[in-house]
């Protein structure tokens, strides 16, 4: 074998080389080199996508890292040295080596530590980075020879390379050194990019890692780390001591040999008492456990059990089921709330009895075919749902019960996609936050969109493009580095659990919490054969816990989820008016429009909806809605399936359904029937043509004829893409009707967990208060006295929560809440006494003053404001020791004598308080932005949105919350909005010649004064807007206020008016009737001097006045 690159980063040497593994090894096929290696620095990230692709493509891959390593005669120093695997062990050695420097703080290698390691590796100085290279540099020649004589020790002679790269500047030094001491050199070209202009791609991606700028005029055009071809290889060495070095790569290349076993079985092992194994101590467990389950359970429950059972111990699962249950069991016993179950595991009834799922499957007509198939082995999948802020006690206690080295979360890979290409690229070219921002615009909103596609859409990007030299090469550097790795992280779910130390298999790194973190990502954990568990922390859990622990607290009960009817008729309301706001996976406007429609009766409406409202199942929805209905009938496509499609009224919506449907016409079992489903799913035509064949000749055998059985095949292929796993619906249908069922009867517990759910999102944040308002629940502003941490239920109120308050941290909260068990605080400087003064900052109390959290103690904000400095000078000389006890407290008159007094202040006006209300609660807390101008409004005909009715139009002030823009088919642009005034919330709509002109108003933040006419569209109030001012915009009509003692003295001035009228409308009060009242228009007067001089003299000053 010739030349090859045995010194090879790959992108998965993150934000360091641009040589993606595709790449790199469309190059080896180009130059047909036979054999590549990788050697990324200190990981493994990307080694099974290299291994299986060098294999599919007839490569042989060779692989190495290049590791961080204790210098020999420079321990202190880190230098470092390049790895490749000769054996399959030395492969399982690089992953041992890569974990233990990826779990170490310092992620260098002991020198020990390698020595541990060296078995089946081949070690090569690499290059300028190594100790070596450098000690010849600055001519410590003997030095260098200790440092080659530890690596021989370690490595053994045979085992140890120099490596010689034309493009160090030491060549020569490094190139005679080797040659006069005779030592084994290989040729290598140290390769960060594919093509020698791939250098300046290169540097920014660094300059991306290293959050630093370049000077981007000065980027190299051409670097020589780059894949060179065999033939210029040859032409870079040529004399014979470089000849045979560069042979000598090939050499090496046929000594490596390394097979990583695919397909494996690692199932975990269940920690049992000698003597005793998992399949029969599963049996008893659920034996035991289904007579606790199910009340008097039938023949039916114990056949399926029993059925079970044997395909799990069959299968070689019983010890991954008694996992799961340990870990559910865990949960349980330590208060932490789980899911009914998530995907096919809810048709096991072994997970149901085990309490691993909470859905009966004999009761919904589920399948544990659908989950574990006899006729289809393939790894068990359950998932587990938990809260997500009690997730990591989860994996914790996993870790604990298994242990660090048998225990990792699942690593996923971060891509620098489009926007972030093209950001991060501009950001190391030195551009500002408005200039990205303007990069960013004009990437179209497209999920998944690539640059290609988005340069193909926009105009106005190619024009920003060719607009300057700098945008150019923005753009091209964008481009090359798209689609890169460009940093690790933990996966929302994902957990591996093995019998045998997962460093056998895997490397592993440091992970966020007590697990450690897999370097493999989901897919390659599963292609090598390791059970991966889904743990996954969902937010609805939380809200359905926290509303629970809300309802009992306060209304002193012990309500449980197992409490909750099915039935519940507030509940069925709930969806059938589709007020489903906080409702999991019920919560978008489209699934609300169909409930609205369907006007669900039952459970199984709701779970078919929650099917149904999906891309394909969709088209079916009328018809579903129709024949529930009874506006179309309920046609089956045979008799005999009615059993199964009645509930869905003769639709076929659920996988299972066409498994049981197979099973019935054809006779198939139910796991051959599940066979066809995913056969017929991947809608090959050859495929297709064979089962059906299988299928008729099955129905034709039951007695059906041909041309029924070929109706039913031919729904089967229309749904067998479509159906949706019913398990699966079953399972999150149930935590959705859990939801609404606190809701409908706990309306205000549930708010208040709803609104603690969002904190940090001030636009779900002020959704949720004016839904809590239409189900009247009053909102009570942040309380020193009163808030929680999170939001609380007070009587039929909800009080905003201490962590809601910007500038608060948690901790500080926390803080307030816990000195407050003490006693509560008595006044301003109380507070500030007794808070611990290293985070008692003027920040802090600023927000608090603002939020309104000290307005219990009866004086204004700004008097508070005004007295801050005062509080915190008083509290620096009382001391502060870490709990934030007053050190004088034992001397009441001292103390009396210290205490500032307050430094009363004008009170802040409205408009400014509202303001500092939004800026630090995010919310406008006591009172609606519109009241900022209700004297200028009470001149005007406004009416309260509580107040208007379809058909009919109104002057209204209003609040913009949200706007989305969209283009219509002809593509003009219109704008649908979210108002508000302080009655209630509405959503608007500008039509696009409405839009052209008020297009600047058009803005989330303003308050508004519009024309709208009433519209009603999907059953809700809409408005259609006409027309649209800015309420700081409008002019006030002035109005003439007048004062009369006498019925008379109005007679002797009613031609006074009349004599100088105008546009100012005049209020009349007469002190003899105590009335006031808006005369005629006719009797409007103008603002001249003249009249105002007629009117005083009449009724004497003070009576009269224009305003």
């Amino acid at each position: 074998m010739g030349f090859v690159h045995l010194q090879v980063a790959s992108a998965y040497d993150l934000l360091s080389s641009t040589a993606a593994i595709d790449g790199i090894i469309e190059k080896a096929q180009q130059f047909h080199y036979p054999a590549v290696a990788i050697t990324d620095h200190n990981v493994m990230y990307g080694v099974i996508e290299f291994y299986q692709k060098c294999r599919a493509a007839g490569i042989k891959p060779i692989i190495g890292m290049t590791i961080s390593v204790e210098g020999v005669t420079q321990p202190l120093e880190t230098f470092e040295l390049l790895l490749l695997a000769k054996t399959t062990q030395g492969y399982r050695n690089l992953l041992k080596i890569s974990s233990a420097i990826e779990t170490r703080e310092e992620q260098v290698l002991p020198l020990k530590w390698l020595e541990s390691y060296q078995e089946g590796l081949l070690f090569f100085s690499p290059g300028e980075t190594g100790e070596i290279e450098r000690l010849i540099r600055q001519g410590m020649i003997e030095d260098a020879r200790i440092v080659v004589s530890k690596w021989q020790e370690i490595a053994g002679e045979s085992g140890f390379y120099m490596t010689l790269q034309k493009e160090n500047p030491a060549y020569e030094a490094i190139r005679d050194f080797c040659e006069n001491e005779q030592l084994p050199t290989v040729a290598t070209k140290n390769v960060q990019y594919l093509e020698p202009k791939g250098v300046r791609s290169t540097e920014i991606l660094r300059a991306i890692r290293d959050n630093e700028t370049v000077a981007w005029h000065n980027l190299p055009t051409a670097g020589g780390a780059y894949f060179a071809g065999p033939e210029e290889m040859e032409r870079l060495f040529v004399t014979p001591f470089e000849q045979e070095a560069l042979r000598r790569a090939g050499e090496i290349a046929e000594l490596c040999h390394v097979d990583i076993a695919m397909d494996q079985h690692l199932l975990p092992k269940f920690p049992l008492a000698p003597g005793f194994e998992a399949g029969p101590v599963l049996k008893d467990l659920c034996h035991e456990a289904l007579l606790k389950r199910v009340a008097n359970p039938d023949a039916v429950y114990w056949e399926r059990l029993n059925y079970e059972l044997k395909v799990i111990q069959d299968m070689g699962f019983s010890d991954y089921f008694l996992i799961v249950w340990d870990v559910m069991k865990y949960s349980r016993e330590n208060g932490i709330l789980t899911g009914p179950g998530r995907g096919s595991a809810a048709g096991s009834l072994v997970s149901y009895v085990l309490q691993i799922t909470d859905v009966d499957p004999i009761q919904y007509q589920l399948l544990f075919e659908r989950f574990l198939n006899p006729e289809r082995i393939t790894m068990p999948d359950i998932d587990l749902d938990f809260p997500d802020n009690r997730r990591d006690e989860v994996i914790s206690y996993v870790v604990s019960k298994y242990g660090t080295q048998h225990v990792a979360q699942i690593g996923t890979f971060g891509t620098l996609a489009a926007k972030a290409a093209v950001r991060d690229t501009a950001r190391t070219f030195g551009l500002n936050a408005t200039q990205l921002a303007d990069w960013s615009k004009l990437i179209p909103r497209e999920l998944g969109i690539t640059l290609t596609r988005a340069h193909e859409q926009s105009s106005a990007l190619q024009r920003h493009i060719i607009s300057s030299e700098q945008n150019q090469l923005i753009w091209e550097i964008a481009t090359e580095i798209e689609g890169l790795p460009r940093h690790i992280s933990t996966h929302a779910a994902g957990v591996v659990i093995s019998d045998s130390p997962l460093v056998d298999q895997i490397a592993l790194q440091k992970g966020s919490g007590d697990a450690l973190l897999t370097q493999f990502a989901m897919g390659e954990l599963e292609q090598i054969g390791l059970l991966k568990m889904d743990f996954l922390g969902l937010r609805n859990l939380t809200l359905l816990d926290r509303t629970l622990k809300n309802v009992n607290y306060t209304r002193k009960t012990s309500l449980t989820l197992q409490d909750i009817p099915l039935d519940d008729a507030k509940t069925l309301q709930i969806f059938q008016k589709g007020d489903t706001t906080g409702i999991f996976q019920f919560e978008s406007d489209g699934i609300r429009r169909v409930l609205k429609h369907l006007r669900p009766t039952s459970f199984e409406d709701i779970v078919a909806t929650n099917a149904l409202y999906r891309p394909g199942p969709m088209e079916q929805i009328d018809t579903f809605i129709a024949r529930k209905h009874g506006k179309q009938d309920i046609v089956y496509p045979h008799p005999d399936l009615e059993p199964i499609l009645g509930v869905t009224y003769g639709i076929i919506v659920y996988q299972e359904q066409i498994i049981q449907v197979a099973s019935q016409m054809a006779g198939f079992s139910l796991g051959e029937a599940d066979l066809l489903r995913r056969a017929v799913s991947k809608k090959k035509a050859d495929v297709l043509e064979q089962e059906r064949i299988h299928f008729v000749s099955g129905a034709s055998a039951k007695g059906y004829t041909e041309a029924s059985a070929n109706q039913v095949y031919d729904l089967i292929v229309r749904f067998a893409n479509y159906g949706f796993n019913r398990s699966h619906a079953v399972a999150y249908s149930k935590i959705a009707f859990q939801l609404a069922y606190l809701k409908a009867n706990y309306p205000a517990a549930f708010m208040a967990s709803l609104l603690s759910a969002v904190i940090g999102n001030d636009d779900k944040i002020s959704q949720y208060i004016t839904e809590a308002k239409n189900y009247g629940i009053k909102m009570r502003g942040p309380s020193i006295n009163q808030s929680y941490y999170h939001f609380q239920v007070e009587g039929d109120a909800i009080r905003f929560s201490l962590r809601v308050i910007r500038k608060i941290p948690s901790k500080f909260a926390l803080a307030i809440v816990n000195e407050r068990k003490n006693e509560p605080f008595r006044d301003f400087f109380d507070f500030c006494e007794r808070m611990p003064q290293k985070q008692l900052t003027k920040q802090v109390l600023e927000a608090l003053i603002y939020a309104g959290c000290f307005d219990e103690f009866g004086k204004d904000r700004a008097t508070y404001i005004a007295s801050m400095d005062a509080a915190l000078q008083y509290v620096s000389l009382l001391g502060d020791d870490e709990k934030g006890i007053n050190l004088f407290t034992t001397d009441d008159e001292l103390f009396s004598k210290m205490k500032p007094k307050y430094r009363e202040s004008s009170p802040l006006p409205l408009d400014e308080k509202l303001e500092k209300e939004k800026e630090y609660v995010g919310q406008y807390v006591s009172a609606h932005p519109v009241t900022f101008y209700q004297e200028k409004l009470r001149a005007l005909d406004i009416t309260a949105l509580s107040q208007i009715k379809v058909g009919k139009t109104y002057q209204l002030a209003v609040y913009v919350h949200a706007i989305k823009t969209i283009r219509t088919k002809k593509g003009e642009s219109m704008c649908f909005l979210t108002l508000s005034d302080d009655s209630r919330e509405i959503s608007a709509v500008m039509f696009p010649e409405t839009y052209r002109k008020y297009t600047d108003l058009a803005q989330k933040g303003l308050i508004l004064l519009i024309q709208a006419k009433v519209d009603q569209r999907n059953g809700e109030l809409q408005l259609v807007i006409h027309k649209a001012e800015n309420v700081k915009d409008v002019e006030t009509p002035k109005r003439a206020f007048l004062r009369v003692k006498t019925a008379s003295e109005f007679e002797i001035l009613k031609p006074i008016l009349l004599a100088n009228r105008g546009d100012i409308s005049v209020i009349l009060h007469d002190e003899a009737t105590k009335k006031t009242t808006q005369l005629q228009p006719k009797f409007s007067i103008n603002g001249s001097p003249e009249t105002a001089k007629a009117i005083t003299e009449l009724l004497g000053e003070g009576n009269f006045i224009i305003r």
